[in-house]
Formats: C-alpha cells, sequence, structure tokens
C-alpha cells in the first residue's frame, strides 16, 4: 500500500465454524474476518513495528447485511481507512463475492499508546505511516 487511504484485500471461504442454524455465516464471524481484515492493512502500511506500540480497539461497529454468504462460498473483505478525528479513526469493510457486494461493516475504532492512553487517530496514523 502506499497511501493511507488505499484499500486492502483479502480473501476468505465461509467455513462450518462461521455457520450458524440457518445455513449461513453468522454475524459474529463477520466481526471476525473485519478484524482479520484491519490486521492485515495495518501491517500492510506500518509493517510489524506498531504491533507492541499502538493498540486499535473498536469502540463502535456498524454492519449493514445485504445478502447472505454460504457455506464454502469465497469472498473478498476490502478494507480502508475513510476518517481520522480527534482519538477516533473509523475504517470502511467491505464483503464482496463475484462482484456482489453482500455486507458493509464501519468501525469507529480508537488508537491506544504503549500504556494503554488514548491518542489522537492523526497522532497514531502519523506515527507510524509510511514514508512518503
Amino acid at each position: 500500500l502506499k497511501s493511507l487511504f488505499d484499500d486492502s484485500e483479502l480473501s476468505f471461504r465461509v467455513w462450518f465454524c462461521d455457520i450458524d442454524h440457518y445455513g449461513h455465516m453468522n454475524n459474529g464471524s463477520y466481526n471476525l474476518y473485519c478484524d482479520y481484515g484491519r490486521y492485515n492493512l495495518a501491517i500492510r502500511l506500518f509493517g510489524l513495528k506498531w504491533v507492541h506500540k499502538a493498540y486499535c480497539v473498536v469502540s463502535t461497529s456498524h454492519i449493514q447485511y445485504l445478502r447472505s454468504l454460504k457455506l464454502f462460498q469465497k469472498f473478498i473483505v476490502r478494507t480502508s481507512i475513510v476518517a481520522a478525528s480527534g482519538k477516533n479513526v473509523w475504517f470502511k469493510q467491505v464483503f464482496e463475492c463475484n462482484g456482489k457486494v453482500y455486507a458493509i461493516a464501519t468501525m469507529k475504532m480508537v488508537f491506544l499508546n504503549e500504556n494503554y492512553r488514548s491518542v489522537t487517530g492523526k497522532e497514531a496514523l502519523i506515527n507510524h505511516a509510511p514514508a512518503a
């Protein structure tokens, strides 16, 4: 990734552990795949140097479910940073399959430093962003 606002993309497949008794992906699994997408984005942007210097925790999550993902279905999670203001950073995460959007997640995150004190989102991004 060259910029803080580039998309990160990961491919997955729905497995037995993701399925609820209705036969589609459980809503809790969406949050787990969102975590994977954000970790991937952070590592691709900042490398591993951020791992013990900044912690990013979810303060608010909102997921809009548009279609059901079924067992063994392949899907992509596309993750991007959309805004930073005060101590918050907003991520948009889109679940796609065959060009169709299945779910859209918006996550508001708070960054904590190594002493678990909140820092501004812009400060956290700037301190760990790749050199331009």
